[in-house]
């Protein structure tokens, strides 16, 4: 279930000359009138009877309405003409098809009279809407009648404003095109607040689908899609399959279409945890990105550009939701702290602090290396000359002093892993054999990666309270850390398994 704005106008005349088929797309033949909030209807005309045009005058509807009327020129809108005034409006397209024979006039002038309580200065008062169903699924008038009531609630308006609907049924999607009169009928006559409107409906047509038991179509941002209007279907080949093949390929092609394709896969290869893997993640398909600063050095913006293109498109234009800086963390989940990633960023790296990762890479035995093959637990696995690895980050962020400092956290942090992963995988009766520890993300030589969820992802290492651990803190630290990574990794760490009906624990000494 989907729903379209169209450009609002000035005159109900258009709108409903449209929505019974006056320079439509396809031929309407069959169309159910949902009421809404209206009194009147359109009423059909018999064979040979000219179709109507509307005037306002105070006989027919009020002193008011005239008034209106006389200020803004009569509303005539006769197959697929503009109105009486002169001006086009946006239905008014000429076009083969002619509205089905149904006389609109009192529906005609009861928006105009609703319109009339408007003494502001607005001149697009009239609104028009679209709701479109999956193909082969239909919903009942009275069905239908709920839905428009509690969309059109959704966007704003109530018992006190006129909308009303014509359910096409002639496409393989049944859809409804929904009119509307912006001005609330009270002193003043203010105008149904537009804003937001797409969100709001789509928020909107969620709960319908669920209401209806019908098909739950993704928002359009959700599924890294972009809602295309008419004139660029057009452009673009004018049916959505050419048109959505247009915005990748050939001479058409649209560069922030592109990057969503590329961004899109990469979520699906495997999403990036933070900004050093979305930057690598990224270029592997083809996007690079930039980062804007503000005048503090700290990030506030990004964009993107397309392997094959020149030009660099803000997130906000590629998608709004969901790739701006501020999303891609709030949103999408994407860490960034600037000791860790402003280098990836191409950023100067912040002078108050340092960032330190170190990675081992601990030898397994048989056992575990076909427990870890069979758990869906996050993990990291390498193989080198016969021989598997499980991988394991470890950083810490500390604050930037005398060489002297520094070297002694490194010594400190390279022991305290070595600690680690001996009471980790040092019990049994031997280890399965010494880790190889690495600095800054190295990977060690010859090592061949077999598979990798966690990415960048590391176990963190808080840094001292005072200038340096005391040994108790150090201590801690160590088993909080181990205790954390057993618990959730036990399966593959300390395995089990069940042979001719006996259960033998993890031999660690087990070889290879």
């Amino acid at each position: 279930m989907i729903h379209k704005k169209k450009p609002f106008g000035s005159s109900p005349a258009p709108r409903l000359n449209y929505a019974l088929g006056g320079g439509h797309e396809h031929k309407v033949e069959k169309l159910q009138f949902i009421p809404g909030t209206t009194m009147s209807e359109p009423v059909p005309l018999e064979k040979g009877q000219p179709m109507p045009k509307v005037f306002g005058s105070i006989d027919d509807i009020g002193r008011m309405v005239s008034e209106r009327t006389a200020k803004r020129g009569n509303s005539t809108a006769i197959d697929g003409e503009t109105d009486a005034n002169g001006s086009e409006d946006e239905e008014q397209e000429p076009k083969k098809n002619k509205p089905m024979a149904y006389d609109w006039t009192d529906l005609n002038n009861e928006f105009e009279a609703a319109a009339s309580f408007h003494n502001g200065k607005g001149e697009k008062l009239f609104g028009h809407y679209i709701i479109s169903l999956a193909p082969g699924e239909t919903l009942t008038p009275e069905q239908w009648q709920d839905v428009i009531t509690e969309y059109m609630e959704a966007l704003g308006y109530d018992e006190f404003t006129k909308f009303c609907g014509f359910t096409h049924n002639e496409t393989e999607n049944q859809h409804a095109h929904v009119l509307t009169c912006r001005v609330r009928m009270e002193k003043g006559g203010p105008l149904v607040d537009d804003s937001n409107d797409y969100e709001k409906g789509m928020e909107c047509m969620r709960r319908l689908e669920k209401k209806y038991g019908l098909q739950i179509v993704a928002n359009p941002e959700d599924s890294w899609g972009k809602d295309l209007s008419k004139e660029e279907f057009k452009y673009l080949g004018g049916d959505r399959q050419t048109a959505l093949q247009a915005q990748l390929e050939g001479p058409k092609k649209d560069w922030a279409a592109v990057i969503r394709a590329r961004v899109k896969a990469t979520w699906n290869d495997a999403k990036p945890n933070d900004m050093a893997e979305l930057v690598d993640s990224l270029k592997s398909h083809g996007v690079d990105i930039k980062i804007r600063t503000n005048k503090a050095g700290e990030p506030e913006g990004i964009s993107y550009k397309a392997h094959g293109s020149a030009a660099w498109i803000s997130g906000s234009k590629v998608m709004p939701k969901r790739l701006t800086w501020q999303n891609l963390i709030k949103r999408e989940g994407i860490e960034y702290h600037p000791a860790k990633h402003n280098a990836a960023l191409g950023l100067p790296e912040p002078v108050d602090q340092s960032y330190m990762r170190v990675d081992a890479y601990q030898p397994l035995n048989k056992i575990q290396v076909y427990a870890i093959k069979k758990t869906k637990l996050r993990v990291r696995l390498y193989h080198r000359n016969g021989v598997h690895y499980a991988g394991f980050g470890f950083d810490q962020l500390f604050k930037t002093g005398k060489q002297r400092y520094e070297d002694m956290m490194h010594r400190i942090i390279f022991k305290l892993v070595m600690d680690i992963l001996f009471l980790l995988f040092g019990v049994g009766k031997v280890s399965p054999g010494e880790p190889i520890i690495t600095c800054d993300g190295e990977i060690p030589k010859g090592m061949e990666k077999v598979r990798d969820e966690v990415g960048s992802a590391c176990y963190d290492v808080n840094e001292p309270e005072g200038d340096e651990y005391d040994p108790k803190e150090l201590e801690a630290l160590k088993k909080d850390i181990s205790d954390g990574i057993l618990d959730e990794h036990r399966e593959w760490i300390r395995p089990t398994i069940v042979r001719s009906g006996k259960t033998l624990d993890n031999d660690m000494a087990l070889e290879q």
